[in-house]
Parts: structure tokens; C-alpha cells; sequence
């Protein structure tokens, strides 16, 4: 029913997809950046504002 993927492929496919993900945050990340600019609205830069603001 299920196949058996081992430990070591498991952890490779995983790093794989963290990186690939990484990726998408900075490309993400850089295209609010673009919007932001192009309609001219200032971003705050402060991450720890941001993650006392969440809790």
C-alpha cells in the first residue's frame, strides 16, 4: 500500500524542498519589496517589532 522511502532519501528530498522553498521566500520577499516601492509605500524593516506583534 505504502512504499518504504529510508531515512537518507527522506532527508535529501527534505533539503531539497527547504531549499526550493528558501527560494520562494526571497523571491517573494523581493517582489513586496518592488510593489511596495513602485506605489511608494514604506515598509518597516524591523523583524522583532513584527515578532512581538504576532504573539
Amino acid at each position: 500500500m505504502f512504499k518504504y522511502i529510508p531515512i537518507a532519501k527522506q532527508m535529501i528530498k527534505e533539503r531539497a524542498k527547504n531549499v526550493r522553498n528558501a527560494q520562494e521566500n526571497a523571491r517573494n520577499a523581493a517582489n513586496i519589496d518592488y510593489l511596495a516601492m513602485m506605489c511608494g509605500v514604506e515598509l518597516s524593516d524591523n523583524e522583532a517589532e513584527e515578532a512581538v506583534g504576532d504573539e
